[in-house]
């Protein structure tokens, strides 16, 4: 069809071109005389004559029309670029999550049914973890008594119904924060803390009060249930919400393994299907097939391991390898064995300067380990944070994000003694309430309180199988684990 510009034609030019179009597209033998006389036929709904969809603009309701969909098809192909993932989704609204009695499943079976497909699912119980001391042990008083000494950092807000997470922070001694949620306190909430650094610059594994609570043997790094995951870090969350308060709508870059010790929670769920009707404050640039998400300019791989920096360390440890075997080459004294352990050394320093040259990798180690988990926005904003809040009614969505609506959302409750495994990318909102004066024990004083771990997430999962034992690909996770679990040690003596 050929578009003619008629706006600056008098109308009956414009009705004489408007003849002549639509004659020469019905110019196509039969078919353009039936569409003729099927044409006439048609009336509005008020029974007058046709209303012909031309404007004078120089536009057509069918091509405008054509054009929306070729946008559409464009952008869905962008989409499908971007959005690889494969695991769990939810195939309506309110969809079912898993309650699971832990002792009635194997750490194995767990893998094969939860963590491969990556599917969310509320353990009714932690005693099946017989490392796991906190739901037993951990009262204000022994919260007080075993790491109230610790300088922690503290959210506050300066009203009961605003919101934590809008950068507010102090610091103060963990015993006074525990005095002041004893006493009904509710402007102030405990959650992740700062990692100290190591010699060579890398993230710790804990902070207090979580130092203090492993080393009085509360809680093992790796959960029964997931012994072969590696840890990215552990964290206590400890507040008031005598209304509920809610964390906001974002997701994590890890496996999430959630112990409820105190309180009530509601999780509302998303998968990582959706990731991109979430409204993000940062761009999302992949959804990888188990889950973990990207952003621009944060680029990973599935586990989360900053290629280059995986690369780099490897190298590393090929150079190290090769001058102990140049080491004990020249004790040898057989020349044929010092003169290949030379070149093997020359070789492994090569591959270590064409990584340094090519990019700051081994600065970069550093970041990739951290996993992107504290990037923030040019608007201040975590990456993982969503414009979004669905507590709004759906009129609202549907103007200013209209694509949220086409996310499907579920519910699920997580009850003091219970767990929740939620895998890497799965969003949430989790609105936070006290415990009821009933279920508190003499030194419990109420509020809600949590401990969660965080794993990398497992990349071996592809195709809907997996390794129970060998979870990643790559060993970069379970050397940098090993590496921090040393400098920890160093920085604790």
């Amino acid at each position: 069809m050929h578009l003619i510009e008629c706006r600056n034609l008098d109308s009956s030019v414009a009705a004489v071109v408007v003849s002549l179009l639509a004659n020469a597209n019905n110019c196509d033998g039969g078919m353009g005389k039936r569409n003729k006389n099927k044409n006439r036929k048609r009336k509005n709904r008020s029974g007058g004559p046709r209303v012909d969809t031309w404007n004078f603009g120089g536009d057509h309701v069918g091509g405008a029309r054509k054009r929306k969909r070729e946008m559409e098809r464009q952008r869905a192909a962008k989409d499908k670029d971007v959005q690889l993932y494969k695991g769990a989704t939810l195939h309506r609204h309110g969809a079912s999550i898993d309650r699971l009695d832990p002792s009635r499943i194997s750490p194995s079976e767990f893998f094969a049914k939860y963590v491969v497909p990556r599917q969310p699912v509320v353990l009714t119980s932690v005693a099946e973890d017989k490392n796991w001391k906190g739901n037993e042990k951990w009262t204000n008083d022994y919260l007080k008594s075993c790491a109230g000494e610790g300088i922690v950092r503290v959210e506050y807000r300066n009203h009961p119904t605003g919101r934590f997470g809008m950068g507010q922070e102090k610091q103060m001694k963990f015993g006074d924060f525990v005095d002041l949620i004893a006493a009904g306190d509710a402007l102030h909430y405990l959650t992740t803390q700062d990692l100290k650094l190591d010699e060579e610059g890398r993230p710790g594994i804990m902070s207090p009060p979580v130092t203090e609570l492993f080393a009085a043997g509360d809680f093992s790094l790796r959960p029964r249930l997931l012994p072969h995951l590696v840890l990215f870090n552990a964290n206590v969350w400890f507040g008031n919400s005598p209304d509920g308060s809610s964390s906001g709508l974002h997701h994590d870059f890890h496996d999430n393994l959630y112990i409820l010790l105190r309180g009530k929670k509601r999780f509302r769920l998303y998968s990582p299907a959706d990731a991109l009707n979430m409204y993000t404050t940062g761009k999302i640039v992949k959804v990888h097939e188990n889950g973990r998400i990207n952003y621009d300019g944060a680029l990973t791989r599935a586990d989360g391991a900053d290629p280059i920096a995986d690369a780099a360390a490897e190298a590393a440890l090929e150079q190290e390898r090769a001058e102990l075997d140049l080491e004990a080459a020249e004790a040898s004294g057989d020349q044929g064995r010092i003169a290949r352990a030379e070149g093997r050394v020359e070789k492994a320093m090569d591959v270590v300067l064409s990584i340094q040259m090519n990019d700051d990798a081994f600065g970069d180690m550093v970041e990739g380990s951290a996993d992107g988990q504290e990037a923030s926005s040019s608007e201040g904003s975590p990456l993982n944070f969503c414009k979004v809040d669905p507590n709004l009614s759906p009129s609202v969505l549907a103007d200013k994000f209209p694509k949220f609506l086409q996310a499907k959302e579920t519910f699920c409750e997580v009850n003091a003694g219970e767990m929740l495994y939620l895998p890497a990318g799965w969003f949430h909102e989790v609105t936070s309430c006290n415990a009821s004066p009933l279920s508190t024990g003499k030194n419990e004083k109420g509020g809600h309180l949590a401990f969660n771990y965080w794993f990398h997430p497992p990349d071996n999962v592809g195709n809907g199988s997996g390794s129970f034992a060998r979870p990643y690909t790559s060993d970069f996770w379970k050397n940098d684990f090993a590496m921090r679990v040393k400098g920890n040690k160093n920085n604790s003596e």
